[in-house]
């Protein structure tokens, strides 16, 4: 090989380690983490006794927090609460309930009529129906002292 050859040939293995590189530039962010050394060294050895990389390792914790932090702040989200210091007000209010009552009754309707013929005389159907018959007396109910 003359020197022309050696330095080509460098500079395309070069040139495969530079291209791999901005592709982990492009498709990962680097996050760096500060703890006592004691710590750290537990983790690590954790990480090798379970065969385990330390990134994977954390980057499952990022999910399951994120995840977990969505959760909660979605049932904050849907936490309701209703001004009901007038008869309006009230009766608003009663009314979007019985609007939410028949959309539950509707899904329900539509689970029944997608479930398959062998288990439409299961527990689950008859529980699905119940629940759909008081759902309509519930409605009814509503209505009737909120006309």
């Amino acid at each position: 090989m003359n020197m022309n050859e050696i330095k080509n040939t460098e500079t395309s293995k070069g040139g495969s380690k530079n291209s791999k590189q901005r592709w982990i530039d492009n498709n990962y962010t680097q996050v760096k983490v500060s703890v006592k050394p004691e710590i750290a060294a537990e983790f690590k050895n954790a990480c090798i006794n379970t065969g385990t990389s330390m990134a994977s390792v954390l980057s499952e914790f990022m999910l399951t927090y994120n995840r977990d932090r969505k959760v909660k702040s979605q049932a904050r989200m849907n936490k309701v609460t209703f001004d009901l210091s007038t008869r309006r007000q009230r009766r608003e209010t009663m009314q979007n309930i019985i609007k939410v009552l028949g959309a539950i009754k509707s899904s329900e309707e539509q689970y029944l009529l997608k479930m398959p013929v062998n288990l439409q005389s299961s527990e689950n159907y008859e529980k699905t129906e119940e629940l759909i018959s008081s759902v309509e007396s519930a409605i009814e109910i509503l209505e009737t002292v909120y006309e």
